[in-house]
């Protein structure tokens, strides 16, 4: 089987203009490669239909103009000579994930099937997991540096960026050996986001917690014993308290279970504005008891409250103890 190492420029429309935020492709470049051995190349550039004016920040990357595009093939053309050029059942193989995005957002508006694309492998991807540094996304000329690969023409031209894409694989190759599945290197990916995720979750909890015991209290009180967390939070003592500071009456807008130890919510006091209730229980003798300090609308309380304010609903299944 060979393989298809494509690289795409495309360009993008200004605020106001129709449909300015596609990304139409006005470039096609591969190399098709067999044995490790380059065979062929493939280079066209693509009439524009959408945006006829390139757009600054592209011209300032790209080494064409759109005199270069004036007189190009549709990209209907193009992309039928360009799959007949790859031939039936190669696979697809780009530096990053936004060239086959790209690709199949085109094939989409203009009509196209895109099933032959079939799934891409991401270079940048693999290599990044070829050197345990899992969720990198390193740029094409750092890696041609890296590898000390010869560079004779200019980047971001498409057929010169498919040409460096296919030396880094052959090299790739040489150094380690076969590449890595995709499906080793998304898994390897995603087990490092969960845990990333855990431990952005886990330190933001420990900046909330912090925040609720830094806080100074307007007045705290003990809640009447009820049978278990849910009880207690539903009765007037929890959902009605008066402003500390003027007496006037307050109603709670409904409780969030907090980092698992406590309850939080908020009551607006007509004269003095948004108070913080926050709750916490312990099992008693006669059943649940729980504290309640009626806390300032300070901005890092605030902000725990908008980070668990909407999420878990202590009037909910979720929210039971």
């Amino acid at each position: 089987m060979c393989e298809i190492i494509f690289d795409m420029e495309w360009n993008m429309g200004y605020p106001k203009e129709g449909e300015s935020h596609f990304d139409e492709i006005i470039e096609i470049g591969a190399v098709k490669i067999e044995d490790s051995q380059i065979v062929g190349t493939y280079k066209e550039y693509v009439r524009p239909t959408i945006h006829h004016v390139i757009h600054h920040h592209v011209r300032k990357m790209l080494p064409f103009t759109a005199k270069d595009l004036k007189h190009a093939k549709p990209f209907q053309t193009v992309i039928r000579e360009f799959k007949d050029w790859c031939g039936p059942g190669a696979q697809l193989v780009s530096w990053g994930n936004s060239d086959i995005t790209v690709l199949e957002s085109n094939l989409t508006r203009y009509g196209m099937a895109h099933d032959w694309v079939g799934p891409c492998y991401d270079l940048q991807a693999a290599y990044a997991y070829l050197l345990q540094e899992y969720t990198r996304q390193y740029s094409l000329k750092d890696v041609v540096e890296q590898l000390e690969i010869e560079v004779p023409e200019d980047f971001h031209d498409a057929a010169n960026d498919a040409y460096y894409t296919a030396l880094i694989e052959i090299e790739i190759k040489k150094r380690y050996g076969a590449l890595p599945s995709m499906e080793t290197v998304q898994a390897k990916r995603e087990e490092l986001r969960a845990i990333h995720a855990e431990e952005v979750r886990k330190k933001a909890k420990e900046m909330e917690t912090a925040a609720l015991a830094e806080a100074v209290p307007l007045t705290v009180r003990l809640l009447p014993p009820a049978s278990d967390a849910e009880a207690a939070l539903k009765s007037p003592a929890c959902t009605q308290w008066r402003c500390p500071l003027c007496g006037a009456a307050v109603t709670a807008t409904g409780w969030t279970l907090y980092a698992e130890s406590g309850y939080l919510t908020r009551g607006k006091c007509p004269e003095h504005g948004w108070q913080y209730p926050y709750v916490t229980f312990e099992d008693g003798p006669g059943g649940c008891v729980g504290t309640i300090s009626i806390l300032p609308a300070t901005q890092k309380i605030k902000n725990t409250y908008f980070r668990f304010g909407h999420s878990k609903s202590a009037r909910g299944g979720k929210g039971k103890r």
